[in-house]
């Protein structure tokens, strides 16, 4: 039986299909806090946080551009 598991898994392998769960048992995952000094995931949060602002500004500067009357000649 278990070697036909393996022949299914390595096929789901060559077909992309194979589940994350597959390959890592969920008492073998260690969360990244554990891993990363606290400081560093604020800064990474807060430099997150800065790239979705400015993309949210662009976006809305851009739908503003688009909205105003043009002038007429």
């Amino acid at each position: 039986y278990s070697e036909d598991r393996e022949q299914v898994r390595g096929f789901e392998a060559e077909e992309g299909l194979m589940l994350a769960a597959d390959i890592m048992r969920g008492e073998d995952f260690t969360p990244a806090e554990e891993f990363v000094p606290q400081e560093e995931l604020g800064a990474a949060k807060k430099q997150l946080a800065n790239w979705q602002d400015a993309h949210y500004r662009r976006q809305l500067r851009w739908k503003m551009l688009q909205k105003e009357p043009q002038p007429r000649t």
